[in-house]
């Protein structure tokens, strides 16, 4: 799975508190395929870029 520098794990940290831990630990995983997908913003793209787009419970 990808890795992020320091400076973005610390940024994207400050949105933790807004979710359970349950929906932020799914909510982590699409903002990070987000951010490293080079061509598209979906959903479906930053999935499969993480390696997770046969999982169902997506």
């Amino acid at each position: 799975m990808p890795t992020l520098r320091a400076e973005y794990i610390t940024i994207l940290g400050a949105f933790a508190t807004l979710f359970s831990k349950r929906i932020w630990a799914h909510a982590r995983i699409l903002l990070i395929g987000a951010m490293v997908s080079p061509a598209e913003w979906t959903v479906r793209a930053a999935l499969r870029l993480m390696g997770l787009s046969g999982e169902k419970h997506f």
